[in-house]
């Protein structure tokens, strides 16, 4: 006999939380005072795209572009302005 509270197990309940947040949006990274930026090559389709990942202390945000230019930067912000 166990001692165990009825409901769903602990892993089912930290379940629920985790794909709560699996997704960040680009508004979380966006509201954030410090925005960290780098890219990377990414191959698709065997052609060059480019990885980006812009980050902050509370979500990260992939996105594949054909782009390494500032625009897919511009776009991401989408007018936001961090203090970093």
């Amino acid at each position: 006999m166990t001692n165990r509270p009825e409901g769903p197990s602990r892993p089912a309940r930290a379940g629920r939380v985790l794909r709560a947040r699996s997704t960040p949006s680009p508004t979380d990274v966006r509201a954030a005072p410090v925005i960290a930026c780098d890219e990377t090559s990414a191959r698709v389709m065997g052609k060059t795209n480019w990885q980006w990942v812009f980050g902050c202390a509370a979500a990260v945000r992939h996105i594949i572009a054909r782009s390494r230019g500032k625009a897919v930067v511009t776009v991401f912000l989408n007018g936001a302005i961090p203090k970093v």
